[in-house]
C-alpha cells in the first residue's frame, strides 16, 4: 500500500505545488481508481488514523529524497502541505531533529495501533490543545517564554523556588504560584 500511496502522493502534490491540506490530500487518494481507500471510514478513528500515518509516512520519505535530490522542499504543516523550490538556505532548517519525522518514519507506530492505543492519542492530543493557555500562562508566570525545553522549565523553576521559598524569606504566595505554574508545565511536557 505504501508504494502506490507514495507515487499517488507525488504526483497530487506537484499537481498542486500551491499547497493542499491534508484533509484534501487524502480526499483526492480516495477518488483514485483502483484503491481500497474509497473503503475508509473516516469516522472510525483507527481507520483514520491509519490512513493518516501512512499519509504522514509518505510525505516524510518524498520531502527526504526531494531534499537530497536538490530538487523540491516539501513543507508538512498540520493545515498545509506545499511544495517549494529546492535552497540551500532550506538545509539548516531541515537538519535540525524532528519529532514528528521520527515518529511517522517508524513503521512501528502504525504496526503496533490499536483502537485502544489510538484512542488514548486522540485523548492526549486534546488535553494538551485545551491545556495550551494554561500552559502559556504557567510560562509566564515563571518568566520564560514559548519554546523552551523542559529542562530550562525545571531549572528556572528551581531558581524561583530558592529564592521565593518561605523558609527562606520568601512569599508564600508567589512561592505558591510558580508550584502551581511547574505543576502544569508538567502535566503538558510529560
Amino acid at each position: 500500500m505504501i508504494p502506490y500511496l507514495l507515487n499517488k502522493i507525488e504526483i497530487i502534490i506537484k499537481k498542486n505545488p500551491q499547497g493542499l491540506s491534508e484533509y484534501e490530500l487524502i480526499s483526492q487518494l480516495k477518488k483514485e481508481p483502483d484503491n481500497d481507500l474509497d473503503k475508509i471510514n473516516l469516522l472510525d478513528s483507527l481507520e483514520l488514523f491509519q490512513i493518516h500515518f501512512m499519509v504522514m509516512h509518505c510525505l516524510y520519505l518524498l520531502r527526504d529524497r526531494w531534499f537530497a535530490e536538490q530538487t523540491y522542499c516539501l513543507q508538512i504543516n498540520p493545515m498545509r502541505i506545499s511544495l517549494m523550490a529546492y535552497s540551500g538556505s532550506m538545509r539548516e532548517e531541515l537538519s535540525e531533529v524532528d519529532g514528528l519525522r521520527a515518529y511517522y518514519l517508524d513503521l512501528s507506530h502504525l504496526e503496533n495501533a490499536d483502537a485502544e492505543s489510538v484512542n488514548q492519542l486522540i485523548s492526549s492530543f486534546w488535553e494538551k490543545y485545551i491545556a495550551e493557555p494554561d500552559r502559556l500562562e504557567a510560562l509566564a508566570v515563571l518568566e520564560l517564554e514559548d519554546g523552551v525545553s523542559f529542562d530550562q522549565i525545571k531549572q528556572r523553576y528551581r531558581h524561583l523556588a530558592m529564592e521565593s521559598h518561605p523558609d527562606r524569606g520568601g512569599c508564600g504566595q508567589y512561592f505558591s504560584e510558580i508550584t502551581q505554574a511547574m505543576n502544569t508545565l508538567k502535566m503538558y511536557y510529560q
